[in-house]
């Protein structure tokens, strides 16, 4: 063996603790300190004027519900409900997502993850964002920090820091904005983290995840202000455990989160005043019996005292008085409140049954202690948006709330259909609700009628209730002997069709003896208008009971996209088959409800039906389907077909920037059979006018 006194000096005068060798293998082995990563950032992490509205120590006590996303990070471990066991175990986490309102303090903290694998862990690791731009913000924010750090996380080559990309002792630091991810397309990290992922673009979740899928212990951070619900921060947190930041009351200490409209949940789980602690300082709420749930009611802003004597709002009350009403005593819960709240605050799921390995959390701006979030200040913002524009009321309750926005008013759903199958009995009592305006209200049973009758009775209001039922059916038969002019006139039936491309779709209505209600019996596809003109003058369909054979008496036809054809087969028909026009947009304002107009460059005896489609639609999915003033019975059988089923679905409202609720349209799923029964009800509504009116 070599003794130390025959080394050259060059070697024994080596300052080996500054060797970048030396110093690399000692990061890797030197155990990181025994806290918290949220409890490290307070001691070392230094902001800048450039990074944050109150530049210097971070502070974590400013934000504390971001604590349990900075333990995860090192420890990558949940609790979930096992229900063989009847107890809860740990599981490894794969994926956290924060469903979010602006002043939340989740990106800074996530950053504290990404400081902390530098400094003592080192591992590839991605941040995603919504621009370029940004992206480059995010990392020059990182870099400034880093130099308050150890510098040997450096590599000592002032090439291994570009722009976007950094190359530290051990690890790759990569940033990318929307859109550019092609660049990292080979690369994999372990860590990922995607800023505003509503901005990204749909893919982005699942790029990222393919980023981590080789790398064992992975995890992905996916944070995002919510815009429409179903969109993709709101997928993703609906895919987790759902957890909500609970607060005890000052004044009882009931658990609650904070909301500011009441809410009325179903939950799975007991009291949540009455948790399991499964670990040392760590509690968790005690399930109910599998499948049962119970109301959890939520507490509210309260403002609406805050008017003058003319009954308008006095915004400066607005901003001093608003309070937080607990749910369980109805205590008044003041700002000065929030520190106390704050500092007993613990994340709680609502959700016992979800995907384990995915923590998933909303967070709105009400605990905020910053002045611009106060109680009042939040009010006095909802005032002001909801007076200003729909936009920004949905700003309000996307940034403020971190709550998803309901872009849907009155999106038919499959339910809705199964709703109208024949052999249902319902019944309506037509009365005036609290604004006077009189209202359908539908009943599945006689009894509960009876009372809104009798109650109505009691105010001196007469709404005896109203019996409606069709024999159940299957497709291809008529459930009732329809509309006839004369005893001995044949049934009236009703075609519409939806013309397309490459395609001609139909559907026939029975029309009941009221001129109302009416029945849909069959539906199909043809490869074009002739073809459906033919099917018209020659197949029949039986009534149900008699088994007498009906054939069409009136149809109509769309015309927009290949008229020339359309109108051929509608000539060819010896007007039984009437062409139609849909207008929409400006053109609609023309057309109150509809026109019947002269085809040009055809004889003038030829016309087409020319109509407002929104209100066709309105008429349809809204006045027979949602509300069933008129009636629209479908065969029992409905459901085998999916693609009837599916294209009865795909319409829904927006608001337009007044506020008002139009129909879509821009939507892109196909809703051809909703066509061909809006252009039958749109028949008949037009045949019948004059007997409606």
């Amino acid at each position: 063996m070599t003794s130390s006194a025959s080394l050259p000096p060059e070697i024994l005068n080596h300052d080996w603790r500054r060797s970048l060798v030396a110093q690399a293998v000692s990061r890797a082995f030197t155990p990181p300190p025994d806290t918290e990563i949220w409890e490290w950032a307070d001691e070392v992490v230094l902001l800048q004027n450039e990074d944050a509205a109150e530049p210097g120590e971070y502070r974590s006590s400013k934000t504390p519900w971001t604590r349990r996303l900075q333990v995860i990070i090192r420890h990558t471990k949940m609790w979930v409900w096992d229900w063989t066991l009847s107890r809860y175990v740990q599981v490894n986490v794969t994926e956290f997502n924060v469903q979010k309102s602006s002043q939340s303090g989740y990106s800074e903290a996530a950053l504290n993850g990404i400081r902390w694998f530098v400094s003592y862990r080192p591992r590839n690791t991605i941040y995603a964002i919504d621009s370029a731009e940004e992206a480059k913000k995010i990392a020059r924010r990182l870099l400034r920090s880093f130099k308050f750090l150890d510098q040997s996380i450096f590599t000592g080559d002032p090439d291994d820091i570009k722009t976007l990309e950094f190359q530290l002792r051990g690890m790759e630091l990569l940033f990318y904005g929307s859109f550019s991810s092609g660049k990292f397309a080979n690369k994999q990290a372990p860590f990922t983290v995607s800023d505003e992922v509503e901005e990204h673009g749909k893919f982005i979740l699942g790029d990222l995840a393919s980023r981590k899928k080789t790398s064992t212990g992975g995890l992905q951070i996916n944070l995002s202000k919510p815009k429409l619900k179903g969109g993709p921060i709101n997928k993703a947190f609906l895919r987790g455990n759902q957890e909500e930041f609970f607060v005890p009351c000052p004044h009882c200490g009931h658990n609650q989160f904070l909301t500011f409209f009441p809410e009325e949940r179903d939950v799975p789980f007991h009291d949540f005043n009455d948790l399991i602690e499964v670990a040392p300082g760590e509690f968790m709420p005690r399930p109910l019996p599998l499948g049962e749930t119970r109301k959890m009611r939520t507490g509210r802003f309260v403002f609406d005292h805050c008017k003058n004597l003319l009954g308008k709002w006095d915004r400066l009350r607005v901003q001093n008085e608003t309070y937080y009403e607990c749910a369980a005593c109805q205590g008044k819960i003041e700002e000065h409140h929030k520190r106390w709240m704050l500092d007993r605050g613990r994340w709680l799921p609502l959700e016992v049954s979800s995907s384990p390995g995915i923590v998933s959390q909303h967070i709105s701006d009400f605990y905020s202690e910053d002045e611009l979030s106060s109680f009042g200040k939040i009010a006095d913002e909802y005032i002001e948006a909801k007076h200003e524009s729909h936009e920004r009321l949905q700003s309000f309750f996307n940034h403020r709330c971190g709550k998803a926005w309901a872009e849907e008013a009155n999106a038919t759903q499959e339910s809705d259909i199964l709703a109208n199958v024949a052999g249902r009995s319902v019944w309506f009592v037509d009365s005036p609700n609290s604004e006077g305006q009189i209202v359908r209200n539908i009943f599945h049973d006689e009894p509960s009628a009876d009372r809104l009758a009798a109650a109505n009775a009691e105010r001196g209001v007469d709404t005896p209730p109203i019996y409606s039922a069709c024999q159940p059916y299957t497709r291809g038969t008529i459930p009732f002997d329809p509309y006839r002019v004369r005893a001995d006139s044949p049934p009236i039936l009703i075609l519409g069709s939806d013309v397309g491309g490459n395609y001609a779709r139909w559907a026939v209505i029975a029309i009941h003896k009221n001129l109302s209600d009416a029945a849909v019996i069959d539906w199909g596809e043809e490869l074009d208008p002739d073809s459906v003109r033919e099917l018209a003058a020659n197949k029949t369909w039986p009534i149900r009971l008699t088994g007498e054979k009906c054939r069409v008496a009136s149809g109509w036809m769309d015309a927009r996209w290949r008229p020339g054809d359309v109108y051929k087969a509608c000539l060819a028909s010896r007007g039984i088959i009437i062409p139609t026009k849909g207008l929409g947009g400006a053109a609609a304002v023309t057309v109150k409800l509809w026109s019947y107009v002269h085809v040009t460059s055809y004889h003038t005896r030829f016309r087409e039906l020319h109509y407002n489609d929104q209100r066709a639609r309105d008429a349809l999915y809204i006045d027979r389907i949602k509300k069933m003033r008129r009636r629209l019975w479908f065969p029992s059988d409905v459901e085998n077909d999916e693609t009837f089923l599916e294209e009865m679905c795909a319409e829904r409202q927006k608001q337009d920037r007044r506020g008002k609720w139009i129909w879509d349209e821009s939507i892109s799923a196909p809703n051809h059979y909703g066509d061909c029964v809006k252009e039958a009800i749109l028949g008949l509504d037009f045949m019948t006018r004059n007997i409606r009116s």
